[in-house]
């Protein structure tokens, strides 16, 4: 009794989900050897080939699939920071793979995702720059005196977190001002009369973590005398003496 090829071979390992991690090179294996099963004794490796279905989208012409084992492969290096001028926001790829009898019929699919990883290896920037602001004496706490714009580039291009920006400077600017997500607020009212300063010079710092670069912009703030106070003489009255003389 001859074996006949009458079961279809089936993909056996389960994956379903790997990760790439961007700035990884050309021809890096992101998927091993598929693991597969035909119960036809008779029936070899060679017999079967793998197809990667479609990568759409960015995802298109990243990957290919070897159709000998079903292993994936990056076909070209990426990254997302070189990317910014496209956009790129997307982190997923999917793809059946699709295992086939050499007679075109293919029988079993499995569904993966490739998340691609943008891993963290750009320092947030403030890009709003340092600028000066003027308000007046007694502005009310938690009034903003101006919004600072950071960016990091490892956030999908969103404005940073708070948690990657700070203030900081001299003991008054700490005290009469604080930064409430992307406001610098005044956390004091100042008062000229009462000796506050007339002016402030706010740091505000960027970075990831302790070793990645700093970017520093400064928020001058000078506070203008406010109208509250009415003119008045320093005494009740004056007395005055004037003389003169006649000359004939």
């Amino acid at each position: 009794c001859n074996p006949t090829n009458d079961i279809d071979p089936t993909i056996t390992d389960g994956i379903t989900e790997v990760r790439v991690y961007e700035g990884q090179q050309a021809g890096t294996q992101v998927i091993g050897p598929r693991l597969w099963y035909d119960e036809d004794a008779s029936e070899s490796q060679s017999e079967a080939y793998f197809t990667g279905g479609t990568f759409e989208g960015a995802c298109d012409g990243l990957f290919q699939v070897d159709p000998q084992d079903g292993a994936v492969y990056l076909v070209k290096s990426f990254n997302f920071n070189d990317q910014f001028n496209q956009r790129w926001a997307w982190t997923e790829c999917d793809y059946t793979a699709e295992m086939c009898n050499l007679d075109g019929t293919c029988t079993d699919m499995a569904d993966v995702r490739i998340i691609i990883v943008n891993i963290n290896d750009q320092a947030p920037l403030m890009i709003s720059g340092s600028v000066s602001v003027t308000i007046s004496e007694g502005t009310t706490i938690g009034t903003s005196v101006t919004t600072v714009l950071p960016r990091d580039y490892d956030q999908n291009y969103d404005p940073a977190s708070s948690n990657d920006f700070w203030i900081a400077g001299d003991a008054l600017a700490t005290e009469y001002f604080e930064l409430n997500g992307l406001d610098v607020e005044v956390l004091k009212e100042p008062n000229i009369d009462d000796g506050s300063p007339s002016f402030f010079d706010i740091t505000i710092m960027a970075r990831d973590d302790i070793n990645s670069p700093m970017d520093v912009i400064h928020v001058y703030v000078t506070v203008e005398p406010a109208e509250e106070h009415d003119p008045e003489f320093e005494k009740a009255s004056y007395t005055a003496s004037v003389s003169f003389h006649i000359f004939n």
